[in-house]
């Protein structure tokens, strides 16, 4: 039986929705040219179109748990997870992407996971080894900003750690090289709805906008301080 949350969703969208959208649908019936790409947690309290400001057909969107990117190893992703890997090829080479977005956010139960070893079950300790460098990071190098909690400090370090396993899918690697996308590390602070970007320069994160609107080179790309 559907829950009340539900129905009202479906109530809301079809009586308030679906008429401030129905020019913007009819728009995009025959395909869709988003210029972003955002990779962020399957977390309910993180809204990419909300966070990000976008309409429908703006994003290209992957969300899972503790927004990961399983890295290839030999070849092969990283426990053998492949929706990530093909969703990125899909968007870098059908889609032509621009920029590729990974965020994190506070208080992510995916990452306080992998920092202190309670899994779930055996697919979930698989999943969560991408973290495993971020939470190396943290422990060896403290936090990138003063003040945040550890599950919060292996965050930061972890969307900027993804940003690196993209890196090893070729599809990305030939894109970036050629100029044509930027590779952006993001953390969205809940308690002050405060969107945060990685400054390579400052080696931490500050306000997304300011961030973003300092980058004099449109083509620069955000780089691993580590």
């Amino acid at each position: 039986m559907p829950t009340r949350t539900l129905i009202e969703g479906v109530v809301r969208y079809e009586t308030e929705l679906r008429p401030r959208y129905h020019g913007r649908f009819k728009d995009l019936a025959d395909g869709q040219k988003p210029k972003t790409m955002f990779i962020g947690c399957a977390d309910s309290r993180v809204e990419s179109s909300v966070i990000m400001g976008t309409d429908p057909g703006e994003l290209f969107v992957v969300r899972n748990v503790g927004n990961l990117v399983p890295p290839m190893v030999y070849g092969i992703p990283l426990g053998g997870a492949t929706s990530v890997v093909s969703a990125v090829t899909y968007a870098v080479e059908v889609l032509n992407i621009e920029s590729l977005v990974v965020c994190g956010h506070s208080a992510c139960g995916g990452i306080k996971a992998a920092l202190h070893g309670h899994t779930l079950d055996q697919y979930v300790t698989q999943w969560l080894k991408a973290a495993e460098p971020a939470v190396k990071a943290y422990k060896e190098q403290g936090a990138m900003t003063p003040g945040l909690s550890d599950v919060d400090a292996v965050a930061q370090w972890s969307a900027l750690h993804q940003l690196d396993h993209l890196r090893t899918y070729e599809t990305v690697r030939r894109a970036e090289a050629e100029g044509r996308l930027s590779l952006h590390a993001m953390f969205f602070d809940i308690p002050h709805g405060m969107l945060l970007s990685h400054d390579a320069a400052a080696g931490r994160f500050h306000l997304a906008s300011e961030v973003l609107a300092n980058r004099q080179d449109p083509s620069e790309h955000l780089a691993h301080t580590a």
